[in-house]
């Protein structure tokens, strides 16, 4: 509330009140200060991911945040934007929307998680002891043997 008193040469004027309403007005859509950048993860590594970080609002307003896209096991704070859970492997589009109540805005980013590794299972070991040279010997030594034997 304002009062305003008049003047004119010698004379006031009586005191009027005035009432000024300033409504906030939310005209501005939260801006995107970066590009998200793509995300890497290994099959249920835990995902980590600030998506505030990425947002501002100029006049100064809450954002809550939402994202589409997200595989089972990953979701969204709708009010900080933090992103998080494990996922299993496979390539998402990812939609983040940060909303000041009024105007919206929008990013993407692609996540990809890895596929477990397999390895290859180690081939068995062989129990050759020499089998063939082992018979070679023993028919070797028979023969030996008996040759002795002739000879005696």
């Amino acid at each position: 509330e304002l009062e305003v008193i008049g003047y004119q040469g010698q004379v006031y004027t009586t005191v009027s009140k005035v009432t000024i309403n300033i409504n906030n007005v939310n005209d501005i859509a939260p801006v995107l200060n970066e590009a998200m950048p793509e995300v890497t993860l290994d099959d249920q590594q835990a995902a980590e991911i600030d998506a505030s970080m990425y947002f501002t609002d100029a006049e100064g307003d809450a954002l809550t945040f939402s994202a589409t896209g997200l595989p089972e096991g990953i979701s969204i704070d709708s009010k900080t934007g933090m992103i998080s859970g494990t996922a299993a492997a496979g390539t998402y589009e990812v939609v983040v929307t940060a909303d000041d109540t009024v105007n919206k805005t929008e990013a993407s980013f692609t996540m990809t998680i890895n596929a477990p590794v397999v390895e290859a299972a180690p081939e068995p070991e062989s129990d050759d002891d020499g089998g063939s040279l082992g018979f070679l010997g023993l028919a070797l030594l028979g023969l030996f043997a008996a040759g002795r034997k002739k000879l005696h």
